[in-house]
């Protein structure tokens, strides 16, 4: 592993990547609440900082996508179970009829199952990918002095006794499980080496990879919203959450994912962004103003990324990223 390099560039675009994906993009906070000063500071040392110092760590330890998402879901479990304690307490505003819906001996299960999904895939994973893509030259390099990685840890671990101003509750013995979910998670993302793998599958094609990152990505907000609303049973709703990740690494590796290029996994990020992307346009119907241009923003970032990943590395298959964006974005795509 290289020493830290000197580039300031990728950590500035993940410590603000990282906290519109998992908060303006979702529509938790549109852009006239993103935009205070005190707002965009507080959730980049949250989300930037958390984000920077998983990439950071997994780089040191030599390990790969696997090992940032399962830190992805420890970053989830601290935010919603130990900061915002979401997780526990019915009273939570975004919960709305999840307050009722699969609770169980205290914790609001179907909203703990969904939102560590979220988090750790475009509040974490997605955003690592994305600025790794961008900065290709600093891949495999660590971005932080071992004082800077110090600095972001405390920074990051202040939330702790900022917690008490969310006035939120929990039982103790809601800490103590969180707490267990997340050095677990640690260990498994230190130690985790990846399937054994008899016979890899080629690389699939782009278009291909796209669906599977949007069709996996719509589980999450149809379990968070939909199938609660629709009256699914929570156990069911709950058993989808839980094999989401099982399923979609299935199809990734059937999918080829040990050859896939940087195309391939821009298309992969993409097709998961498009669903709350769409989202986004739909929270501007509900009245959150300014989300159609958080929608119309990542579009074209994501447009202009794919443009660039394809000048260096042509695929013939592959769809332009203008014909991505409309296969994805006009009626019908993604069908």
């Amino acid at each position: 592993m290289d020493k830290p390099t000197r580039t300031r560039k990728p950590i500035w675009t993940l410590l603000l990547l990282a906290p519109m994906s998992g908060e303006m993009l979702s529509g938790s906070m549109p852009p006239l609440e993103f935009f205070n000063p005190f707002a965009v500071v507080m959730l980049m040392i949250f989300y930037g900082s958390g984000a920077l110092i998983i990439r950071e760590f997994v780089r040191r330890w030599g390990k790969g996508l696997p090992s940032i998402w399962l830190l992805g879901l420890a970053y989830g479990i601290y935010e919603e179970g130990v900061v915002v304690r979401s997780f526990f307490d019915p009273a939570w505003g975004a919960l709305d009829f999840l307050a009722e819906y699969g609770r169980w001996i205290g914790v609001n299960w179907i909203w703990t199952f969904g939102l560590t999904l979220f988090h750790a895939t475009v509040s974490i994973t997605i955003p690592i990918v994305l600025v790794e893509l961008m900065y290709p030259a600093h891949r495999d390099q660590l971005w932080l002095t071992r004082r800077g990685l110090q600095i972001h840890c405390g920074l990051f671990l202040l939330w702790i006794p900022l917690s008490p101003l969310f006035e939120m509750h929990a039982p103790p013995l809601a800490f103590v499980g969180c707490a267990v979910a997340i050095v677990g998670l640690v260990i498994l993302a230190r130690r985790w080496t990846g399937p054994a793998v008899d016979a890899p599958h080629p690389p699939a094609s782009p278009r291909r990879i796209m669906l599977l990152g949007f069709g996996g990505m719509s589980i999450i907000p149809l379990v968070l919203w939909f199938f609660p609303a629709w009256g699914f049973p929570p156990l069911v709703t709950g058993l989808l959450a839980f094999l989401l990740p099982y399923v979609v690494v299935g199809r990734m590796h059937r999918l080829g994912v040990s050859g896939w290029t940087d195309y391939h996994f821009w298309a992969f990020a993409f097709g998961g962004l498009v669903v709350w992307i769409l989202i986004a346009f739909i929270g501007e119907l509900s009245g959150a103003l300014g989300m159609s241009l958080v929608g119309i923003g990542y579009a074209v970032f994501m447009r202009r990324l794919g443009r660039r990943i394809r000048q260096r590395e042509p695929h013939d298959d592959a769809p332009t990223p203008q014909e991505a964006v409309e296969q994805a974005l006009l009626p019908g795509g993604l069908s």
